[in-house]
């Protein structure tokens, strides 16, 4: 299950997620208002592929043939990626190991927003450093060169390298690269970041593990996210009961952790619940995913019966 875990600020604990222990489910005059009458238990299409190779290839760090392979010389070829947060690579401006020398150099893209490329130390001074913005195609190939830049060591401290806003198109391929050059020219060492677009659609499902409980026992829950976004959620639940041919609100005690979980795609989400102490009938369990990248939240349901 691969899941990154934030703090976020204290959005799911808005009024109405803790109340008095002292309610009573069968008082109708403690529950909400009416609330659509239908939601989605999928959208689009959440099966996995057969296969288990991903859908994406992870390129994050592959070197586009055109570049030289990393020698190691000066960049350490690790990368923590995260892609809502950037990523960075360690890079080592001495022999490997010694980390009093080391480099980051940090890549962030938020759609709509500047390109970020920094480094926190400048390189050696008889090196040159030329970054390249390019498009790719499908087959990963270029298929346009976007920006180039060489800079000397001393135009790379604290500077945005790349002050570029990626055309706001989805399903786009771009690389970042970075190459340090002697001073005749030579390259010494590459580094290349891969910046995936993806196209956007949305394809995640909620699923529970069994369709009839009792009062009060635990309800299993999984959102499977098949891609290509990755979307966010969190524990925050909630629970409607349909009664006089309406869906209406459940209001129960319970505190939700304030915390994002972000789902990536192809990966799924679980949780278990205790179910407050409901009366007999037929209840939908609704959770909220967030789609990050389109700005867009959808509710998704499974509707359950409670029997004595």
């Amino acid at each position: 299950m691969n899941i990154s875990i934030v703090i976020l600020l204290a959005l799911f604990l808005t009024s109405g997620f803790t109340h008095d222990s002292a309610y009573d489910p069968l008082d109708a005059s403690k529950r909400g208002g009416p609330i659509p009458s239908y939601r989605p238990s999928s959208v689009g299409d959440p099966s996995f592929p057969d296969s288990t190779e991903p859908v994406t290839p992870d390129i994050s760090s592959f070197i586009p043939s055109e570049y030289g392979q990393p020698t190691g010389k000066w960049f350490r070829q690790s990368v923590d990626f995260d892609e809502h947060f950037g990523f960075s690579s360690g890079q080592n401006l001495g022999e490997v190991g010694d980390g009093d020398d080391l480099i980051e150099f940090i890549v962030v893209h938020h759609p709509g927003a500047e390109l970020q490329a920094r480094v926190d130390k400048a390189p050696p001074k008889h090196l040159k450093m030329r970054l390249q913005l390019t498009k790719r195609g499908a087959d990963f190939q270029r298929t346009e060169l976007l920006k180039e830049r060489t800079l000397t060591a001393n135009a790379l401290w604290n500077l945005n390298l790349f002050p570029e806003i990626l055309p706001d198109k989805d399903d786009s391929i771009y690389v970042i690269s970075a190459e340090l050059l002697a001073e005749d020219g030579t390259v010494e060492d590459t580094a290349t970041r891969t910046i995936v677009i993806p196209k956007m659609s949305v394809n995640a499902g909620l699923s529970i593990d069994k369709t009839d409980y009792g009062s009060g026992q635990e309800i299993s829950l999984t959102i499977k996210n098949a891609g290509p976004l990755t979307l966010m959620t969190g524990t925050y639940y909630q629970i409607e009961k349909y009664e006089d041919g309406k869906w209406r609100k459940i209001v129960f005690d319970a505190v939700f952790e304030a915390v994002g979980l972000f789902i990536r795609p192809m990966s799924e989400y679980k949780e278990t619940n205790r179910l407050p102490e409901l009366e007999d009938g037929s209840y939908r369990i609704v959770k909220t995913i967030h789609v990050i990248d389109a700005h867009l939240q959808i509710s998704l349901a499974q509707t359950f019966t409670v029997r004595p």
